[in-house]
């Protein structure tokens, strides 16, 4: 992150309940080293002493067709730098897991419908369950051949990404 950017980021209340991600060491550092790389946290979005960004967890109940577990969040994330020639946006993120194996989507920034992209799949694990919070564990994160092109092409379908966390109240029921 910028020193502007992070700046900002201190005022911001980090949400209590959400996604935890890193996205991509390498990638958020390039951008901070960058003389006009600017990150931008809008919709909710914060970052927490780690440079993980975190999304909100979401008052909609996320409808993926099909998934056995699902969860949907806030907030609106945009990298740029060179002169606006590099621009990555990870806004509304929702995670879909099917027969064991996780994705994550993001609002298509090519999109003006609101499509998806599938951005990274990843195995969960959990909930591990703490006071009142449940929290699933994300590894193995992995790009997929769809977030490609959302980051220039620099990076190939299957680079690894930084590991994530969704944490959740405890649901009644549990």
């Amino acid at each position: 992150m910028t020193q502007e950017s992070a700046t900002q980021a201190e005022d911001m209340p980090i949400p209590p309940y959400g996604l935890r991600w890193g996205v991509k060491t390498s990638f958020v550092g390039y951008v901070a080293r960058m003389p006009d790389g600017q990150a931008y946290l809008g919709e909710g979005a914060a970052v927490n002493e780690r440079n993980e960004l975190i999304f909100p967890l979401s008052e909609e109940t996320p409808a993926e067709a099909d998934a056995e577990q699902a969860f949907a969040f806030g907030g609106d994330v945009r990298f740029s730098g060179h002169f606006g020639m590099l621009f990555v946006r990870i806004a509304e993120p929702r995670i879909a897991v099917r027969g064991g194996e996780a994705e994550l989507t993001v609002v298509d920034p090519e999109s003006e419908e609101d499509k998806r992209l599938r951005l990274v799949t990843f195995t969960l694990t959990g909930p591990e369950t703490e006071d009142g919070t449940e929290r699933w564990e994300g590894a193995d994160v992995r790009l997929t051949a769809e977030g490609v092109e959302l980051f220039g092409d620099v990076y190939q379908a299957g680079e690894p990404f930084e590991p994530l966390t969704v944490t959740v109240p405890v649901r009644e029921g549990r």
